[in-house]
């Protein structure tokens, strides 16, 4: 028997020229991985990125919890601007009709491979609301974190790796 070499991550790039139906739970959780978390708050760019601390922003968030979620691509499945920038505008309206404090967010491919995803970072959201955004919009993941702790990646749906990474937890 050969011994098989270890895989190499997989690049959002890579994803892109994959067939949507073959994207596999590994892949995806990669490709989260991958990406920069941008967000802005009082005129700072902060990049967040799941298993890290987050001492600014907490910091700039009075140590409050917080969750950034996007309404964009549904389960990791690119759809046209069009589209997102209706899902945004619904998302929008969604929390802004229940009063969530929100700041502006940006889910990021570092290497330009895969198109922005406007998203916001949500502060003091419970998880069953949290939950049910994700699942409103149709999204495999969200970034969440608590003061003094590290980002965590909060998975939904079906099919991930087990075991999971420290920094990534499945919704139950």
């Amino acid at each position: 028997m050969v011994p098989q070499q270890p895989r190499s991550p997989v690049t959002i790039h890579e994803l892109m020229n994959i067939d949507v139906a073959s994207n596999s739970p590994e892949s995806l959780l990669q490709a989260f991985a991958a990406t920069d978390y941008r967000v802005r708050i009082a005129g700072r760019e902060l990049i967040v990125r799941p298993g890290l601390r987050q001492p600014d922003l907490d910091e700039a968030l009075r140590h409050r919890s917080w969750a950034i979620v996007t309404a964009f691509n549904p389960g990791g499945t690119r759809i046209s601007a069009a589209r997102n920038r209706a899902r945004h505008r619904r998302l929008l309206d969604t929390v802004g009709e229940a009063g969530i404090e929100f700041h502006p967010a940006v889910n990021r491919d570092p290497g330009g491979d895969w198109p922005d995803e406007v998203a916001l970072l949500l502060v003091d959201i419970t998880r069953s609301r949290l939950d049910a955004l994700a699942d409103t919009f149709d999204q495999a993941a969200v970034v969440t974190g608590r003061p003094g702790r590290a980002a965590i990646l909060r998975l939904y749906g079906e099919g991930w790796p087990s075991p999971l990474p420290d920094w990534a937890g499945h919704c139950s």
